[in-house]
């Protein structure tokens, strides 16, 4: 099995009056999920709890792919 690297990322994003913003959902625990991933298959399973959170809001949310990767940090255990 190939070793996953993560060389792009999804996101939902909604507009307000301040600017864009990372959509996110509220588990039964709750707890923030943002509503973002690395693949389609969990962009696409979160499908369902952003179209409620639009209708909620009475926004559009887009979904947008970042895919340039630049490391600003490297973070040791030490």
């Amino acid at each position: 099995m190939d070793k996953l690297v993560i060389r792009e990322l999804y996101a939902y994003i909604a507009e307000n009056e301040e600017g864009e913003g990372v959509i996110a959902w509220m588990t039964p625990e709750g707890n923030w999920k943002p509503c973002v991933g690395a693949d389609m298959q969990r962009i696409n399973s979160l499908k369902d709890e952003v179209k409620q959170i639009s209708k909620k809001i009475n926004k559009k949310i887009y979904l947008k792919k970042f895919s340039t990767v630049e490391i600003l940090e490297v973070i040791d255990p030490d």
